[in-house]
């Protein structure tokens, strides 16, 4: 097991976000959508319902985008930050291991400016298995210090997310050139579903998460129907096997649509938006 991209802990994890491709079915249901074209998936506040470091992925810009970026102000002998995501004005939602207990030093970027840490929120159940290789209830939530000027995003809990859907993942992790702290975005392919995680095969196609993309979102697109589209996220980047983040590599997401994730959300930030 290998995090790509600690604050606290031995390496990196890793984020996902949006690529390239548009329309189609992800999953051949018809409901999960592939992401859209490149102009919509870095700009994540030009997406409307009505509109129809990552590896191999594409650059976006962090002054519009409700991606974060996560310092915790202890250097590291490696990464010293994660990825997050503005789930509402204050609320950042990342990875239990991306944070210290103590909010003291840890340091939010978005849009351009620099927020604290109030308050820190760790799932009660986390848990680091080495011998299973994962981090269970892989989950944390940074209360700001005030409120950001930028969009939002849902979780997405009216659909369970199936395997073969493409999915869009974002972070400020390394990419195929050994460059971090970019914020970029990607699509990657779901290959496996399970009730604390959702996972993806890396093997040389599409994306891939690497150090520093811990805690980056995982988005889905549904279709809603008479022609509109929507966003939620459904994942937490939280561990991968391959430290190189070269294939095969597979890594986890811990499963935001959970009852016992959820509810953790829900609890500390009624605020959060539901699709």
């Amino acid at each position: 097991m290998q995090f790509k991209a600690p604050l606290i802990l031995s390496y990196f994890l890793s984020i996902f976000l949006f690529l390239v491709g548009c329309g189609g079915g992800g999953s051949g249901d018809g409901v999960f959508l592939n992401p859209p074209a490149q102009d919509l998936i870095c700009a994540l506040n030009n997406y409307r319902a009505e509109n129809g470091k990552i590896i191999n992925g594409v650059p976006c810009d962090p002054k519009r985008s409700p991606v974060v970026l996560i310092t915790s102000g202890v250097p590291q002998s490696f990464a010293d930050y994660c990825s997050g995501l503005l789930i509402t004005p204050n609320i950042v939602l990342t990875a239990g291991h991306c944070v210290p207990l103590n909010p003291s030093g840890v340091v939010v970027r978005a849009g351009g400016e620099s927020f604290n840490a109030g308050k820190i929120y760790v799932h009660p159940r986390y848990k680091i298995d080495r011998s299973a290789g994962k981090v269970f209830y892989d989950l944390a939530l940074i209360e700001l210090d005030r409120g950001a000027n930028l969009p939002t995003v849902p979780l997405l809990v009216s659909h369970q997310v199936p395997v073969g859907a493409k999915l869009a993942a974002y972070g400020y992790g390394l990419d195929e050139f050994n460059r971090a702290g970019v914020l970029r975005a990607g699509i990657i392919g779901i290959t496996r579903v399970e009730p604390l995680f959702i996972e993806s095969l890396y093997e040389g196609e599409l994306s891939n998460t690497c150090g520093g993309d811990s805690g980056g979102p995982l988005v889905g697109f549904l279709n809603v129907g008479d022609n509109r589209q929507a966003i939620g996220v459904v994942g937490v980047l939280s561990s991968g096997q391959n430290p190189s983040c070269t294939p095969p590599d597979l890594s986890s997401y811990t499963n935001l649509q959970h009852p016992e994730m959820l509810g953790f959300i829900v609890d500390i930030a009624p605020g959060a938006g539901l699709i």
